[in-house]
């Protein structure tokens, strides 16, 4: 933990969350921690927890589409993706995810999938 206190300088608290979720007492993913496990997970290519972590956002019902949009987008979770994009089930629905904060924020490649999907719906 040393050298990874180190090189993430106010992330231990974060890294310790991490290492709960794999070694005993095991801890569960919870919205507080989801974010910070998944940015985690990437860089210490831990796959099986960055595939947890996306289970949970498909799931949560407490977490708007457009920021798991943004998540799928940012970390490359396919599975949410697909997800996020079977929502939209009016044009109208994709039109308003442009009001959103997030939307801003979303990749060319995610903004081109939003058009396929409006053509498929029309």
């Amino acid at each position: 933990l040393k050298d990874i206190d180190e090189g993430y300088r106010g992330y231990r608290e974060e890294f310790l969350e991490l290492l709960n979720l794999i070694y005993p007492p095991y801890k569960n993913i919870t919205g507080a921690n989801a974010e910070f496990v998944l940015k985690l997970a990437g860089r210490f290519e831990m796959t099986t927890i960055s595939n947890q972590v996306e289970q949970f956002f498909i799931d949560s019902p407490l977490l708007n589409v457009p920021f798991k949009l943004l998540l799928s987008d940012q970390y490359r979770l396919l599975r949410l993706q697909v997800h996020c994009l079977s929502t939209f089930k009016y044009v109208s629905d994709i039109l308003n995810l442009k009001t959103s904060e997030y939307y801003i924020m979303l990749s060319d490649n995610m903004k081109a999938a939003l058009l396929d999907k409006a053509m498929q719906l029309n």
